[in-house]
């Protein structure tokens, strides 16, 4: 009985360890391994829940080029270094909500800030910005993104 609760504890420890390297790696805003040409445009995308920002990422990944973010913090810190074509955030983020994320964003970039599109599950929450409602489709989402971007973008074949 020792011994299976020991084999339990090492599995769950690895797996615990699995989930906080991946937390880190899209904290870090790591951008996705599926890159497109580096001329595709640049999505950043700021979501806390992993398994969402994960399946948004996924629709994207083989159009554009895709980072990721955790917190408005770590997505402002990342515009900053690269700023994208759009920023794609959820409406509440642990450390800011849409309109803040947006007007530090402006605070950090001024006229360079990139254009940010809000993915709400109260599409009739008020916001300075374009408020896409959850769950997306990949083709509402797409459609946008093309809108805002001002350009059509081509999808890349799977390697």
């Amino acid at each position: 009985m020792a011994e299976k609760r020991r084999t339990i504890t090492a599995q769950l420890g690895s797996t615990r360890e699995l989930y906080d390297e991946e937390e880190q790696r899209y904290r870090s805003g790591v951008q996705r391994r599926n890159v497109v040409t580096e001329d595709a445009p640049l999505v950043l995308l700021v979501d806390d829940d992993i398994q969402r920002r994960d399946a948004t990422a996924q629709m994207l990944d083989r159009i554009y080029r895709v980072r990721e973010a955790a917190e408005a913090s770590t997505a402002i810190a990342l515009c900053a270094q690269e700023v994208p074509d759009v920023v794609l955030t959820v409406d509440s983020m642990p450390d800011a909500n849409a309109n803040r994320f947006c007007q530090l964003l402006e605070l950090a970039l001024g006229d360079t800030a990139p254009p940010v599109i809000v993915l709400s599950d109260d599409p009739s929450a008020a916001t300075a910005v374009p408020v896409i409602p959850r769950p997306v489709d990949a083709i509402s989402l797409v459609a946008t993104l093309e809108n805002v971007i001002g350009q059509t973008p081509e999808p890349t074949e799977e390697s």
